[in-house]
């Protein structure tokens, strides 16, 4: 809700509130008749799907009318975050016009995870000169030994600097403070731990902006890609976001900003009310160039009464805006007007009371104002609480069932328990198998997904048969991976090993060497054989009574001459599963590369002699 938006646009710019896609649609079409949205660039925090589909139907309209087509299929619309990552990858932007490789983003779960992870944690420690995480809890005047919380403490702590585009090494030289010090060398360890080893590197939500900066300043003409740069929310921006604006904006010089100061809520995450407070001083600075500004001071949402308490509230004694002689921290000359003069109730109280008499009295209201067509759907009424785990929300959403009302509020529990949730997971516990848990509460809830999704196959018989299906799968990967880890673990081989086709040495060849059973090569001497590189199977039939297996194996001496050989054997009949062509067995004892594992039921022969081919 906006009390007193304001906007400031540049010369050649004009600026409008929009807060619908109508407005938006509108907005385009008569402010900016020459421009096609293709060439714009536009940043809102929310919505972002809703705005351009709303903008694609409105436009399609205004083209009808005006006969002015608009391509919407190049408008940026996003938030920062997601526009900084599609910038990483638009060849307008890019130095030489080359496609970049961006670097795999973690959200706030991959940043937990990756910080978690045990290297990674050690190394932040070494870094920092701290012991244990009990070390790191206490800077933050924590207490215990979680290394949950101490890696949220940290995480809060490195995304707040990536915000405020703090240089760790810069920092360290200004402060005397060795806790201070000590995070800043975590954090630069942290930072050099997501550049990785220069074949994959990593980035977090904070950092992502700094790395979409950096790689628009690589490219002097990366201001001249979009004409038009339209922000919403100006208040709510960092440091790093408005040199990301800016730098946009540097080569046409269209830049338009919407905010209001008064709402200025996310300081908490490197926000700074100044960037919209002083952008006419900034742009000036940046730009060569004097924004105009554009006051919206009417108020078409709330009544006289609750526009006049905000008055009087933001400007009483105890608020001191100024910033001693270097200005203020807000817009010291703007007053709001109520659009809506007429006398009526503004805000209504319920009666004092239990907290679950209270929560009846509010279900009832909501029911009334439904039934009365007050309201043309329940979609329009809003709950606000200070914290969705607030004890409050349980007791709303029980008020509101006994009057037939359901609430859908997925943010105000558990992800866990959330019904969409539970069923996703219910029914990859039926695919892959379940498991037990130690803890009583979690046992509980894999106990309930379970049941949900047995619950959901037995009534829908294409899903039965799906999960039937992949169950199935499940179990075949699962067999095929036991026998490749029990090869694994017979051969010594280590699965992080990297895998080389052009090189598959395995060793020098003696003569003497045993092959599987105790038996040993039998070689010309004439044939010096230094190294086997590769055991291949060719060929494996019958002959009269005897089975016989080819092999061919290739290996290399001085000359890089290549040799066939042919292993010959007789009739055995101590086993009916055969290793092919006894390779395990050859493998045992000179390291070669593949294993295959052949069922026969015919007897099969163990291998006697190797002979030149």
């Amino acid at each position: 809700m906006s009390l007193n938006p304001e906007h400031h646009r540049s010369p050649t710019t004009f600026a409008k509130t929009f807060h619908s896609a109508t407005q938006s649609a509108n907005f385009l079409h008569r402010a900016f008749p020459p421009v096609t949205p293709h060439r714009s660039y536009r940043n809102q925090n929310e919505n972002c799907c809703q705005l351009r589909n709303g903008l694609r139907t409105l436009l399609s309209a205004v083209t009808e009318k005006t006969g002015k087509p608009y391509d919407t299929a190049k408008l940026y619309v996003g938030t920062v975050h997601s526009l900084c990552q599609r910038l990483i990858l638009d060849r307008r932007v890019s130095a030489n016009r080359s496609r970049s490789k961006a670097p795999i983003l973690l959200d706030e779960l991959a940043q937990y995870l990756f910080l978690r992870r045990r290297r990674n944690w050690d190394a932040i420690l070494q870094a920092a000169g701290f012991a244990s995480s009990v070390d790191v809890l206490a800077i933050f005047d924590d207490h215990g030994t979680s290394r949950h919380k101490a890696i949220t403490h940290l995480l809060s702590f490195f995304n707040r600097l990536s915000e405020e585009m703090i240089d760790p090494a810069a920092a360290r030289k200004r402060t005397r403070d060795s806790s201070l010090r000590a995070l800043l060398d975590g954090y630069e360890t942290y930072r050099t731990l997501l550049r990785g080893n220069g074949i994959v590197s990593y980035t977090d939500l904070s950092l992502l902006q700094t790395v979409a900066l950096e790689h628009l300043q690589r490219n002097k003409e990366s201001g001249r890609v979009f004409r038009h740069v339209i922000v919403d929310e100006y208040q709510d921006t960092n440091p790093v976001q408005e040199r990301i604006f800016l730098q946009l904006a540097s080569g046409h010089k269209n830049l338009c900003v919407v905010g209001d100061d008064d709402q200025a809520l996310y300081r908490f995450r490197g926000a700074t009310v100044e960037n919209f407070v002083e952008f006419p001083d900034r742009c000036q600075k940046h730009l060569a160039t004097s924004p105009r500004r554009i006051v919206l001071g009417t108020n078409y949402r709330s009544r006289e009464d609750i526009v006049g308490f905000y008055n009087r509230f933001i400007i009483h004694s105890p608020c001191n805006w100024l910033k001693g002689s270097k200005g203020a921290y807000r817009v010291m000359d703007k007053k709001i007007t109520p659009h809506r003069k007429e006398k009526a109730v503004a805000v209504v109280a319920s009666s004092p009371g239990a907290p679950e008499d209270v929560a009846e009295e509010i279900a009832n209201l909501v029911r009334q104002l439904i039934d009365a067509k007050k309201v043309e759907d329940p979609n329009q009424i809003a709950f606000l609480f200070p914290s969705l785990k607030s004890p409050h929300v349980a007791r709303i959403r029980d008020a509101l069932a006994n009057v037939n009302l359901e609430v859908y509020a997925p943010r105000a529990g558990q992800f866990l328990n959330v019904p969409e949730s539970q069923a996703v997971f219910g029914l990859l516990f039926q695919a892959l198998g379940s498991f037990t848990h130690v803890h009583t509460d979690f046992q509980k809830w894999l106990t309930i997904v379970e049941a949900q999704g047995a619950a959901l196959m037995s009534h829908d018989a294409f899903l039965h048969r799906f999960i039937k299906q992949k169950q199935a799968e499940t179990k075949q990967v699962t067999a095929d991976y036991e026998i490749l880890a029990n090869v694994l673990n017979t051969r010594g081989w280590d699965t992080k090993d990297e895998y080389d086709p052009d090189s598959r040495a395995i060793g020098d060849i003696k003569r003497g060497t045993p092959i599987g059973n105790g038996l040993a090569w039998t070689l010309p001497r004439r044939v010096h054989l230094t190294t086997i590189y590769e055991i291949e199977l060719h060929d494996r039939r019958w002959l009269g009574d005897k089975l016989v297996d080819r092999v061919a194996i290739r290996g290399r001496r001085a000359v890089g001459q290549g040799f066939q050989f042919e292993l010959r054997g007789s009739p055995s009949s101590q086993s009916n599963i055969a290793v092919g062509i006894c390779i395990l067995g050859i493998l045992a004892i000179i390291g070669a590369l593949m294993a295959t594992v052949v069922r026969r039921e015919r007897t099969t022969l163990p291998i006697q002699e190797i002979q030149l081919s």
